[in-house]
């Protein structure tokens, strides 16, 4: 299944402290740390969760296209209110029958057309930013990132709508923070 590094009592290797405070000061950076110090899947645990991080991508391209692997009742009771049975969250035929439904969006054919949207969706943030004012960049990554996949997946783009999901999203991962920060508690508030 997957190329685990060596292991002990049947977890891949990882940081036996607390990194609770590493994760949230910055991901990116944590999630690069864990990579180049236990290689490409480590274990650790956020609060009482435990965490299987994979980085190489034959390993996630396993997770996240098998239709035998099983998600978590934690991933399961977090994500259900806001994706409900869509295909992150959805197992065996159901999965099936959703992944068949959405493929023909993944052509290659059509792919190679996204490429024209982003660039165009690029060009015309650009043109927007000569203001000189200072911006949040990731908030607009985000919302120049949804624009584009709204004109190539729906053939609209998102607008002033853009923005406000963006917020959303942001109150959202902002939640599920607190939730894996305060575990068990987290749930009952």
């Amino acid at each position: 299944m997957f190329g685990f590094p060596a292991v002990t009592n049947n977890r891949p290797p990882g940081p036996k402290e607390n990194v609770v405070r590493r994760y949230f000061a910055n991901r990116a950076v944590f999630f690069d740390q864990m990579r180049q110090e236990y290689g490409p899947v480590v274990y650790f645990k956020i609060g009482l969760f435990p965490i299987y991080l994979l980085t190489d991508p034959a390993d996630v391209r396993q997770v996240m296209t098998d239709r035998g692997v099983r998600k978590s009742w934690l991933t399961k009771l977090i994500l259900s209110p806001v994706v409900s049975t869509g295909l992150l969250l959805s197992e065996g035929e159901l999965y099936a029958k959703q992944r068949r439904l959405i493929q023909p969006a993944f052509h290659r054919k059509r792919i190679k057309t996204y490429g024209k949207v982003a660039v165009e969706v690029c060009s015309e943030w650009g043109q927007k930013q000569t203001d000189g004012r200072v911006i949040e960049l990731d908030q607009e990554m985000m919302s120049l990132t949804l624009d584009i996949v709204g004109r190539a997946l729906f053939g609209s783009g998102m607008g002033g709508n853009a923005n406000k999901i963006t917020r959303s999203l942001d109150s959202f991962y902002g939640l599920v923070d607190w939730v894996v920060a305060l575990g068990p508690l987290g749930f009952l508030i």
